[in-house]
């Protein structure tokens, strides 16, 4: 009798949804959540990430890395690289490096667009090194998603990886990037889909009051913390050299919100991680923080800003005691 009538009950309420339902949607019900609200207010001038994953012809939506590079794709290889395959360009000595950061990393758009991993390859081969530099990098990348592809990485035995982010970890949106797919995609994504779920959230909103949304970093600050400790400890534990690099930028903002008025607090990290681990830091910020001949914007360089890091990389870890 008991298990006839939790039945009943169960068939009751769930009738119940459909009738909601129908009638929420018969009657037109619409209601755009708060969080919703504050996202549509910064999507177009913080957060991107909707953007790379529906919007970029380049990427394909990936519950593990949120947006994955096409293969063989724009200037993506085979393997979902930029530069010479593992597969046919590494031989038994080849010194292999990989490279991990943002746009500024992977470089700019077309197959011989400029990139400074490229051009660090470039520099090693003409000093007669046997090496294969793999860009790594991903437009709109934080390193909430670089040592998740890192750890894609780490399997193919690298000899040593260089590490940038910091730029898009410090933009300001409303949730942050170890949230975001489950928002976005899991249960609570699955909510705004039906009117019923729509209306229990204007209720929850309208009894808690929630008229702002407060903006948080894709990427904490202790989190990047955490994620580079991860990064030099998994290095160590396979004999990786891990190189970690400043991301550099130049100039100012009157916007409290933008990302350039917090980028120091991540530069600061990477110089103390690099400090504790004993890890080689090239500090590219303190490099081309004067420099805006080498920017194409901001925090993108141009391609001859792209050549002086490579030089400049190249001079910092293999023309030095």
């Amino acid at each position: 009798m008991i298990v006839r009538n939790l039945v009943l009950s169960l068939a009751a309420f769930i009738l119940s949804l459909f009738i909601i339902e129908g009638v929420l949607t018969a009657a037109r019900y619409q209601y755009t959540p708060m969080k919703i609200k504050a996202v549509n207010k910064t999507l177009d001038k913080y957060d991107w990430r909707d953007r790379h994953i529906f919007r970029d012809e380049d990427f394909l939506y990936d519950p593990y890395l949120i947006w994955r590079p096409k293969s063989n794709h724009s200037v993506f290889n085979a393997e979902g690289y930029r530069g010479r395959e593992l597969k046919t360009h590494r031989r038994p000595g080849t010194y292999c490096v990989f490279t991990f950061g943002d746009s500024n990393t992977l470089g700019m758009r077309g197959v011989d667009g400029p990139n400074w991993p490229g051009y660090l390859e470039e520099e090693l081969r003409g000093m007669g090194k046997d090496c294969l530099v793999v860009n790594a990098g991903i437009w709109g990348y934080t390193l909430f998603q670089g040592i998740r592809r890192f750890k894609e990485v780490v399997p193919l035995r690298p000899d040593m990886a260089l590490v940038c982010f910091g730029s898009n970890d410090a933009f300001r949106v409303v949730v942050e990037d170890k949230d975001y797919v489950l928002d976005r995609f899991g249960i609570k994504g699955s909510i705004y889909k039906y009117k019923t779920g729509l209306f229990l959230i204007s209720l929850r909103d309208r009894l808690y009051k929630q008229k702002n949304v407060k903006l948080v970093p894709r990427v904490p600050v202790s989190d990047y913390d955490k994620y580079l400790n991860e990064m030099a400890s998994l290095c160590e534990k396979h004999g990786i050299e891990l190189i970690l690099l400043t991301r550099p930028f130049v100039g100012g903002t009157e916007d409290e919100f933008w990302w350039i008025n917090f980028g120091p607090r991540y530069n600061d990290v990477v110089r103390r991680v690099a400090r504790d681990r004993h890890v080689k830091l090239v500090d590219l910020y303190e490099y081309f923080k004067d420099k805006e001949e080498y920017f194409a914007d901001e925090s993108h360089f141009t391609e001859e800003g792209h050549r002086a890091a490579a030089r400049l990389i190249r001079g910092e870890i293999w023309e030095t005691p």
